[in-house]
């Protein structure tokens, strides 16, 4: 492993032009990936409260966002919006509840020297990540809107939908969230708004970013060389 970081970070302080030019990728081709991008991407799936009372079920879940990587996904950031909908249960209520996050996540990969290896398997590899986060949490129900912080952690993996190599790719992404939220004395005897969250998102990315137009070293590269 140290190897690879070392082969790798030679290639990002010596891949210029030159090293571009000998491998056949000219200034106007379209970005390889080689795990930086920018993208935008929708997402579905569930929620469930950890307090919730006897009865009460997970609820909807969908929403946006907008993420950016550099090069091997070595900073990944994404800003999401994500819109929830249940009925909260307690002894004492029945409430619908509507809570609107916006959070700004970062994603951390183990497995980001698999970037350089090429094949759609080694980029599933790459993009499995540790989420953590912070977010500003709107928690509604009837004739009562409170406003909270709010924490997130969590894992999940990205998928290559077919060839996502040449300038942009469709993406499939599953997660999983744990958030936090405590906003103070919404419903009587609900309890916090822990919740336990599950999502499938389809995202396009583009990989062209500058700096992500990087040579893979030769140590590394499977690809079938150019044709002479």
């Amino acid at each position: 492993m140290a190897c690879q970081c070392a082969i790798a970070l030679a290639a990002v302080a010596l891949g210029g032009p030159v090293a571009r030019a000998a491998d056949g990728v000219g200034e106007d081709a379209p970005a390889l990936y080689e795990g930086a991008f920018w993208g935008v991407s929708l997402k579905g799936g569930l929620a469930l409260r950890l307090d919730g009372g006897a009865g009460e079920g997970p609820g909807p879940a969908f929403g946006a966002s907008l993420r950016a990587a550099t090069l091997l996904s070595l900073l990944d950031v994404e800003l999401s919006v994500l819109h929830a909908r249940y009925e909260a249960r307690s002894t004492a209520a029945h409430i619908d509840v509507a809570r609107t996050s916006v959070a700004l996540e970062v994603h951390l990969h183990p497995l980001f020297i698999s970037h350089l290896q090429g094949g759609n398997w080694s980029y599933l590899l790459g993009a499995l990540h540790v989420t953590l986060g912070g977010a500003l949490e709107l928690v509604a129900g009837p004739g009562d809107v409170q406003a909270a912080p709010g924490l997130l952690v969590g894992a999940g993996v990205d998928i290559p939908l077919g060839d996502v190599l040449h300038g942009w790719g469709l993406w499939l992404g599953v997660d999983y969230r744990f958030r936090l939220c405590r906003p103070d004395g919404f419903g009587p005897g609900l309890g916090d708004f822990d919740e336990h969250v599950v999502l499938v998102s389809l995202g396009y990315r583009n990989n062209d970013i500058g700096f992500a137009r990087v040579p893979r070293p030769p140590e590394l590269d499977d690809r079938d060389p150019l044709p002479r």
